[in-house]
């Protein structure tokens, strides 16, 4: 047994009902029946549409203090919360 995969994916999104519940759905469609259902914390199954969320190290563009981010996308511009909430936004 591993952790859910949909759960390392990125195609899995949170959409809101018309009540203002959470719910999950993906683009491909879950890789069991079950999945919609499931509330189980690991399973395994495997899915051929999987493309798993990785950790990025980037670095902030304006101190360069380095950071892990978990996106696709590595291009900046990035800040650190310290540079994001300064008054100054001069880059």
């Amino acid at each position: 047994m591993g952790i859910c995969i949909c759960d390392n994916c990125y195609h899995l999104k949170e959409e809101e009902n018309e009540d203002g519940s959470i719910f999950c759905s993906c683009e491909y469609g879950f890789p069991s029946e079950e999945c919609d259902t499931c509330e189980k914390e690991e399973c395994d199954l495997t899915c051929e549409h999987l493309d798993p969320i990785s950790e990025t190290t980037v670095h902030c563009s304006r101190c360069g203090k380095a950071m892990s981010i978990y996106s696709k996308q590595e291009d900046g511009p990035y800040f650190c919360m310290d540079c994001y909430l300064k008054e100054d936004s001069s880059l």
